[in-house]
């Protein structure tokens, strides 16, 4: 079963078949050249099926013994010739892809790698010579001697032609699924009344999969990856934004692991309810509110009309309050906005300071967002909000103790764990995500966004809520207690 684009641990096959294509890059002049800046790669390790010979795959398949060393690839003319190329294979033998997201030294076709989905860089195409009229206005709108009528005229008509350009190229991005179903990333995104942003396409998940579909291979396993210079890869899940939607349908005829457990006709446990609010667990993989991937939210799954009132993260589980009308939802955001509400979060953490059974303090460390790795946040003393966030040690699991609670029974660092409980006094975003990382230096076990271990979930869990009532006013309590099935 293929492993979730969005949530997974990389197989060992795809572990060295990233390996093997840093390794194909150093060892190539005109590679490093090409990929001397950092960037996203993806593999994707295939099988032969059924139908590859009707494909004419099969012939190719047979010539990849090499591809990676490009030996006796002609640097220039034979950049993007020959497709065939693309099937890489290990020493066993393992057949697997590659692909790049965006342009890489300028080029979106390089020998070796798969191709675009569709070729905007065709010289004489569609896109250029609109990119042409586009770039032609932007030279007029710099004359200094244009009135104001003029400017506004070259503007609606510059952001005319853009969104005419946009979707002209949505509509000819045409992608498949393992039937063979081909449909346009214009029209996946219509269909759940979104807009593909720009860019939709071009990541290394959506070309290997179009690939593999395309040309009679079956997926088996796949990861993309940071790829930067003397580094190792760092491997992070597809983007919400642009793939979430695209992979999706692309993957809809494709049996894919789910690491969450529930599926879109999933209604959330309702813990408790009045004529005015509900109390709900929320699972972790679930979005609170609508989002751009098209997910089903939390808030679309409820009877009725109900109303956000506050957040958690779309990997922490725990309680949610919901409001059912418009007075009530007022009421309770403003005692979230005047810190009027006590939470607790209980989280597992990898232990690589030695934290010990009832230690505890307080941190203090201001966040903002990372407007180079969105949506990371990160600590800045002279322009961060403030963050504060009391810690308790409830438990020390020594190393192999805590079978089942992560992947293979050790932490790929290979220390014990601890269970923390958290007291938050502010609601940062990744407040306890970054001050677990940050503040204590042990990162949440399954965050790999702060560095910690892989593990299916993020092993952070809202356990209580205590708020009065927006009516009546009266103190309500409301609690999840932590247990280990909830991580494993």
């Amino acid at each position: 079963m293929l492993n979730s684009p969005f949530r997974y641990n990389p197989s060992p096959e795809v572990v060295r078949a990233s390996w093997r294509l840093i390794s194909d890059i150093r060892s190539d002049d005109f590679l490093r050249s090409l990929f001397k800046e950092k960037k996203m790669l993806g593999v994707l390790v295939v099988e032969e099926a059924g139908h590859a010979e009707e494909a004419g795959h099969t012939e190719s398949v047979g010539k990849t013994e090499s591809v990676g060393k490009t030996e006796g690839v002609d640097k220039t003319e034979g950049i993007g010739k020959a497709e065939g190329t693309v099937v890489r294979r290990l020493e066993d033998g393992t057949m697997f892809l590659a692909a790049f997201s965006g342009l890489a030294g300028g080029r979106n076709r390089i020998r070796g790698f798969v191709p675009p989905i569709f070729d905007l860089l065709e010289p004489r195409g569609h896109f250029k010579i609109e990119e042409a009229e586009i770039s032609a206005l932007n030279r007029r709108l710099e004359n200094p001697s244009l009135d104001s009528c003029e400017i506004l005229r070259l503007k609606n008509l510059r952001k005319e032609k853009s969104d005419s350009l946009q979707k002209w190229i949505f509509s000819k991005y045409i992608v498949s699924d393992a039937t063979g179903t081909g449909k346009s990333i214009g029209e996946i995104f219509a269909d759940l009344n979104l807009v593909p942003p720009a860019g939709t396409g071009d990541c290394a998940a959506p070309k290997l999969l179009n690939y593999a579909f395309t040309h009679g291979l079956k997926p088996v396993s796949m990861g993309e990856f940071f790829y930067e210079e003397g580094r190792g890869p760092r491997f992070e899940p597809s983007c919400s934004g642009k793939c979430g939607p695209l992979l999706r349908w692309m993957l809809r005829a494709t049996p894919t692991e789910n690491p969450h457990g529930f599926n879109d006709a999933t209604i959330p446990e309702i813990i408790w309810e009045d004529e005015w609010m509900m109390a709900v667990s929320k699972p972790a993989g679930m979005l609170c509110v609508p989002g751009k991937d098209g997910q089903k939210s939390l808030l679309e799954r409820l009877p009725g009309q109900v109303f956000s009132v506050h957040r958690l993260d779309m990997d922490t589980s725990g309680i949610l309050l919901v409001a059912k009308c418009l007075r009530a939802q007022q009421q309770l955001q403003k005692q979230f906005e005047n810190r009027q509400v006590e939470k607790t979060y209980t989280a597992i953490l990898e232990n690589r300071v030695s934290l010990k059974a009832g230690d505890s303090g307080r941190i203090n460390l201001p966040l903002i967002p990372d407007i180079n790795d969105r949506p990371r946040q990160i600590v800045s003393q002279a322009y961060g909000k403030e963050a504060i966030t009391d810690y308790e040690v409830l438990e020390v699991f020594p190393a192999g103790h805590f079978d089942g609670i992560w992947s293979g029974g050790s932490t790929t660092s290979g220390t014990s764990l601890v269970l923390v409980r958290f007291r938050p006094h502010t609601g940062r975003t990744h407040q306890l995500r970054v001050h677990s990382a940050e503040g204590l230096g042990c990162p949440i076990l399954g965050d790999l966004l702060y560095g910690a271990s892989y593990h299916h979930r993020l092993c952070l869990h809202a356990e209580s809520i205590s708020i009065r009532h927006p009516v009546t006013e009266a103190l309500l309590n409301f609690r999840l207690p932590f247990s280990r099935a909830l991580f494993q």
